[in-house]
């Protein structure tokens, strides 16, 4: 086996040029609002917020969709987990693939209270856990439910800022639930209203990230839907969803945060089961069980610096070996062309971040510019291995 004789090292600083990054995700779904009376809408006259105040600050995305089944309980579940998910639409089954919660409680030891579901639907509990085996109860996210079961965005943003001020999760999903329910009853004023009224509040979310400490500058908003509703001819058009229209399947989604560029415009064809591998990217966890793929963003910048290796321990990785230093780690004896370096604070909070190419079948990393204290580092290797580990002392 060749080693390469001179190692290449990732210089990973917590804040390159005081850049901060993405360390928070709220996402809030305007459920069953029509593509046609959102980003459709030439005049964009329900949504006057969001297209003149939300989205100068970050990007829009005009193809996005759901290509599962187009109802609530699926589409949240789809958003959460990054898997078409196929189920009764009544509440009474959960996800069978894990979703961001669970992946992330589980790699990164995150404490539930670190990650929230708010209620506006009570039956959408479910994106609380999954069934799978390997994941489950054990790593749910908290679940704010409204007082009385019923259909309330009032009191869904309520909880929800009840939840951020007192909680501060690093997840969290809000469902508005009004607009489905407006448009269900068939009364058009009643539906378009109500997403004037969810538009709003939608930007009384971002005003609140914006002056919040614990949120200012390193959340990340993304705002969707879970599904559309029926083209007009189509069955009982505006009134009802579920089928594989248009209406029904393109949905809006706007993120703004820290990664994503202000004021632009993404055309190309995205879709409910790529915003769990995208949000996984953005704050540092795996989804390997998503079938998405992550959306670009801009990533953290990082230097290349050459250094020799002063190490302090070796463990065995899986199928490889782990050298730690208090300065960095070398990974050897690997088969991969690249890894995923993530270093993260006590809390569980991602403070560096950088792509890497494997070298004579190493690869290695050295931290500078970090507060000394101890860090958990995770590498995720192209060939599906994660190697994961502490070290102290950093300088």
């Amino acid at each position: 086996m060749y080693i390469a004789k001179k190692w290449i090292w990732v210089l990973l600083a917590a804040a390159v040029a005081n850049a901060q990054s993405t360390e928070n995700v709220i996402i809030a779904v305007i459920d069953g609002a029509r593509h046609s009376e959102t980003f459709g809408d030439d005049g964009h006259q329900y949504i006057p917020r969001i297209w003149n105040e939300l989205r100068p600050l970050g990007t829009i995305y005009t193809s996005f969709y759901n290509d599962g089944q187009t109802s609530t309980c699926n589409g949240h579940s789809s958003i959460v987990t990054g898997t078409w998910q196929y189920m009764a639409n009544d509440g009474s089954e959960r996800p069978d693939k894990p979703t961001i919660f669970e992946y992330r409680r589980k790699q990164l030891s995150s404490p539930a209270e670190d990650n929230a579901v708010v209620l506006g639907k009570d039956k959408l509990d479910i994106l609380s856990y999954s069934t799978h085996v390997d994941y489950g109860a054990q790593y749910a996210a908290t679940v704010k439910a409204a007082a009385v079961d019923g259909y309330d965005d009032v009191e869904a943003m309520a909880n929800l800022f009840d939840v951020l001020a007192n909680q501060h999760p690093a997840l969290t999903i809000l469902n508005l639930p009004e607009v489905d329910q407006m448009g269900h009853t068939g009364d058009w004023n009643g539906y378009v209203n109500a997403i004037h009224d969810a538009d709003s509040m939608v930007a009384e979310i971002w005003s609140f990230v914006e002056q919040d400490a614990h949120y200012a500058g390193k959340t990340t908003l993304i705002v969707t839907n879970d599904h559309g509703r029926h083209l007009d001819g189509v069955q009982t058009g505006f009134r009802d969803h579920g089928c594989d229209c248009d209406g029904c399947r393109h949905i809006m989604a706007l993120i703004i945060g820290p990664e994503f560029d202000a004021g632009v415009t993404e055309t190309t064809r995205w879709t409910q089961i790529d915003l769990a591998p995208t949000i996984g990217a953005l704050v540092g966890f795996d989804t390997p069980l998503a079938d998405g793929s992550a959306m670009p963003f801009n990533e953290i910048t990082a230097t290349l610096v050459q250094s020799a290796n002063r190490t302090r321990a070796t463990a065995a990785g899986p199928g490889c070996t782990v050298t730690s230093a208090s300065s960095g780690i070398r990974i050897s004896s690997l088969d991969a062309r690249h890894g995923l370096v993530r270093l993260f604070d006590a809390r569980g909070v991602q403070i560096a971040r950088h792509r890497h190419a494997v070298t004579g079948e190493q690869l290695a990393v050295r931290w500078e510019g970090i507060a000394a204290g101890v860090r958990t580092w995770c590498v995720t290797l192209d060939d599906g291995r994660v190697v994961s580990g502490k070290t102290a002392n950093l300088r």
